[in-house]
């Protein structure tokens, strides 16, 4: 799916919908990796159940939860490992490494 499939680009949130919809799965259960404000805005706009932007270009933007890189994530079954996370909005904002 490109640019081109949508009738609007980001901001706007169609490419996470349809993104989810193609694999058959609820945008609320689906995680949304982002890097910059644009698409940071977009993906919180389409509502989906993780927004993780990624970079330091990242932290400058309203994402959640900032990883340094992709490396090391994965999804163990009971949520995303997130190894090396720079920013975490919530009680235990904690730099380091956890889960989601």
């Amino acid at each position: 799916m490109t640019r081109k499939d949508m009738a609007r680009g980001k901001p706007g949130c169609e490419g996470y919908l349809r993104g989810a919809a193609a694999l058959g799965l609820p945008i609320s259960e689906c995680a949304v990796f982002e890097g910059g404000i644009i698409g940071v805005s977009a993906g919180l706009a389409a509502n989906p159940a993780h927004l993780i932007g990624v970079g330091i270009a990242a932290l400058r933007t309203a994402a959640p939860v900032v990883v340094r890189d992709m490396r090391g994530i994965r999804w163990t079954g009971g949520g995303l490992h997130l190894p090396y996370i720079l920013r975490r909005s919530s009680v235990a904002s904690q730099a380091g490494k956890g889960s989601i």
